[in-house]
């Protein structure tokens, strides 16, 4: 697995339990604010809800690159270029399912390459 800090040890095994299912809803991007809504000030839940609004964010970013790039590709003619940077938009997918395992383990991990990110503290 990859090696991303893990921070389960600092929450309430019993808060963890009691709020995997909507940890696990944050990671399905449209969802992410149920967590913050559903939970009662849940820090486990709080967690799970940044690192799903980061992965939104992502692949809202990952979207508008590789449409831009497949338009400047196209545009000179090589379509097939254009159409390998579509192999980007798989990247925030592992993600989510690498935070969907996470918290179906009750774990509280970080995601890989951007779960460092911190917009609600």
């Amino acid at each position: 697995m990859l090696n991303t800090p893990d921070f389960t040890n600092d929450y309430d095994q019993a808060e963890v339990q009691q709020n995997k299912t909507m940890a696990f809803l944050g990671y399905i991007p449209p969802l992410f604010f149920l967590p913050l809504c559903c939970t009662q000030g849940s820090k486990y839940a709080r967690f799970h809800a940044n690192q799903g609004l980061v992965l939104l964010i992502a692949y809202a970013a990952v979207s508008v690159v590789v449409g831009i790039m497949s338009s400047i590709f196209g545009l000179i003619g090589l379509d097939f270029i254009g159409g390998l940077f579509g192999v980007l938009e798989v990247a925030p997918v592992l993600l989510s399912v690498f935070g969907i395992v996470n918290t179906c383990k009750g774990k509280t991990r970080e995601l890989p390459l951007i779960g460092g990110i911190r917009i609600l503290k």
